[in-house]
């Protein structure tokens, strides 16, 4: 994978919502630790989840890049998610 590649490695997170709320609990880091490279897991999707990478921070929240299964592997950046967000299950560190 791209992350692989970039020497990044991290858990796996699972394909269900439930396995990433388990890996969130189980390897998520504090807030405080989070940083570009570090990966979100959210609550979005109801049913799998989601994952993305942060790739930075504004007043708003943390810039996301990120794919779905109907991008055709394309990564798109730019969306941000509030610090705040209900939706973010945890956060987790490159290994």
């Amino acid at each position: 994978s791209v992350i692989n590649k970039m020497g990044m490695d991290y858990p796996r997170v699972g394909d269900s919502l439930a396995e990433k709320a388990a890996t969130a609990k189980r390897y998520g880091v504090p807030v405080n630790q989070v940083r570009p490279g570090s990966v979100v897991l959210t609550s979005e999707n109801k049913e799998n989840g989601h994952v993305a990478i942060i790739v930075g921070r504004n007043q708003q929240g943390w810039i996301l890049g990120e794919s779905n299964y109907g991008l055709n592997g394309k990564v798109q950046y730019g969306r941000v998610i509030p610090y705040n967000s209900p939706n973010i299950l945890g956060y987790i560190n490159p290994q």
